[in-house]
């Protein structure tokens, strides 16, 4: 498990998890009818090797997602990429009441 929070606005928590490679995080809806986590969408941050947190953030009308990832780079001359230790922080807005999110560049 990584963060629970109201995502959808309905006074009930919600989960988000990151996968097993920590390269996507999900967000699952609870549904209270069902007494069950139904819905759930999977996003994957830009240029992101490893998501280390997912933490939420709220206003009046939006909800902020701020995703800590570390960064690929590539050494010397190789083309390989690797997980290098620069950490940025990805935001992602969610955009109306489904779980349409969008990645807001910085």
């Amino acid at each position: 498990m990584s963060s629970f929070a109201d995502i959808n606005n309905d006074r009930y928590t919600d989960i988000i998890t990151i996968n097993e490679q920590k390269t996507t995080f999900t967000i699952h809806l609870f549904e209270p009818l069902k007494k069950m986590f139904v819905f759930s969408k999977t996003y994957k941050p830009s240029d992101c090797a490893k998501i280390t947190n997912v933490a939420v953030g709220r206003s009046i009308d939006k909800v902020r997602l701020f995703v800590t990832c570390q960064t690929y780079t590539t050494s010397g001359g190789n083309s390989s990429a690797s997980v290098s230790g620069n950490t940025v922080i990805k935001i992602f807005d969610k955009l109306n009441k489904l779980l349409d999110m969008q990645e807001i560049g910085i």
